[in-house]
C-alpha cells in the first residue's frame, strides 16, 4: 500500500459534479453552520492497523494541504490518561526526541477533580475494587514541541488521546539561525553530549516554540473560571476537549470564539465512537480532492 502523501492535492475537472458521497467515509454535520465540522467512524481505541494507517495517511495530506492552501501549522497533542497501558514505553522511550511539555486539558467550564479524602482513598489502601486514580485526576496532555506530526501519529495515534490544532504562522516562534563552530562541533565532549536526537540546533527551535501566542491565548480563554486553582498560575496552555456535544450545545458566537484561538481541531473522540475534525472554513472541495487522489492510489478506508 502506498505511503507517502502527495505533494498537492488534484484539481478537479470542472465537469465533475460532486455529492456528499464523494466526502466519504467522512460526514459533514449540515446542521452545523458556524464551523465546518465532519465525522469519521472508528473503531473503540486501539484502532485496528487498517483505519490507523488510512487516517494517518490523510492527516499526512491534509496538513500539507491546510499549510498550503491556508499557511496553517499543526500543533500535536496526546492525552495523559491513554499513556496506559500501551503507550507508555514508547513514550518514555521517545521523549528526549520528541520533547513532549505537559499543561491542562479541559471540557468547556469543568471544574477540576477535588482532591480525594481518606474515605476516598481508604478502599485502596484496603486493596479493595472501587478506588480508580483516574477519577481524581485531571485531564492533562502533553504538547510536542518539536515538529514530528508523522512521527508522532505513528507513535501515539489510535490509543483515543490523540488531538491536533491547526494554527497561523507566529513570528515570536521563529529562531534565529545558531552557527556552530566547526571545532566546538567536532569536539568529543560536544559529540559526547549532543547527537541528531538531541541537536541544539533542535533545542534552539523548540526553545522559541515556547513563546508561541497560543499557550497564552489558551489559558485565558479555555482556562477560564479556574484563576482561583492553586495551579492556574503554573498552567503554560489548556487545551479544549471537544466532542459533537460540544459542538452542537455551543452557541455560534462561542464557536466564533474557538476559531480566534485556532483554525483547525482535530481530535480522536471514542465518545462520538470516531475522529472529529472541525474547521473555521468550508473545506469540502479539499477534503474530497485528497480522498479522490487516496482512491486513485488504491486506499480504501476500513469501516468495522
Amino acid at each position: 500500500m502506498p505511503s507517502s502523501p502527495t505533494d498537492q492535492p488534484r484539481t478537479p475537472r470542472l465537469e465533475e459534479i460532486r455529492t456528499k458521497e464523494d466526502l466519504l467515509p467522512w460526514r459533514r454535520a449540515d446542521q452545523l453552520t458556524s464551523c465546518a465540522l465532519y465525522w469519521l467512524p472508528m473503531a473503540a481505541p486501539p484502532a485496528p492497523e487498517g483505519q490507523r494507517k488510512w487516517q494517518i495517511e490523510f492527516y499526512d495530506r491534509l496538513t500539507a494541504a491546510l499549510a498550503e492552501s491556508r499557511g496553517l501549522r499543526a500543533e500535536s497533542f496526546l492525552q495523559m490518561k491513554t499513556l496506559e497501558p500501551n503507550l507508555m514505553n514508547d513514550f518514555l522511550r521517545f521523549a528526549r526526541e520528541l520533547n513532549p511539555v505537559m499543561g491542562l486539558s479541559r471540557k468547556p467550564g469543568a471544574d477540576l477533580p477535588r482532591l480525594p479524602t481518606m474515605d476516598d482513598i481508604r478502599p485502596m489502601q484496603q486493596n479493595q475494587a472501587g478506588f480508580n486514580f483516574g477519577d481524581w485526576m485531571g485531564d492533562y496532555s502533553y504538547w510536542f514541541v518539536a515538529k514530528q506530526e508523522r512521527r508522532q501519529r505513528e507513535l501515539f495515534f489510535g490509543h483515543g488521546g490523540m488531538t491536533t490544532i491547526f494554527l497561523p504562522p507566529d513570528p515570536k516562534t521563529e529562531a534565529p539561525e545558531v552557527n556552530i563552530p566547526p571545532a566546538v562541533a567536532e569536539h568529543a565532549v560536544f559529540k559526547r553530549w549532543f547527537s541528531k536526537d538531541f541537536d541544539p540546533s533542535a533545542m534552539h527551535q523548540q526553545s522559541y516554540a515556547l513563546l508561541d501566542d497560543f499557550l497564552e491565548k489558551s489559558v485565558k480563554y479555555f482556562g477560564a473560571g479556574l484563576e482561583d486553582d492553586p495551579q492556574y498560575p503554573g498552567l503554560l496552555y489548556v487545551l479544549p476537549l471537544l466532542t459533537t456535544r460540544e459542538f452542537f450545545g455551543a452557541k455560534p458566537e462561542t464557536i466564533g470564539e474557538w476559531f480566534e484561538i485556532f483554525d483547525g481541531y482535530l481530535t480522536e473522540s471514542p465518545s462520538d465512537k470516531g475522529a472529529l475534525l472541525a474547521l473555521a472554513e468550508d473545506s469540502d472541495e479539499m477534503i474530497m480532492d485528497i480522498l479522490l487522489a487516496m482512491r486513485e492510489e488504491g486506499w480504501v478506508y476500513p469501516e468495522l
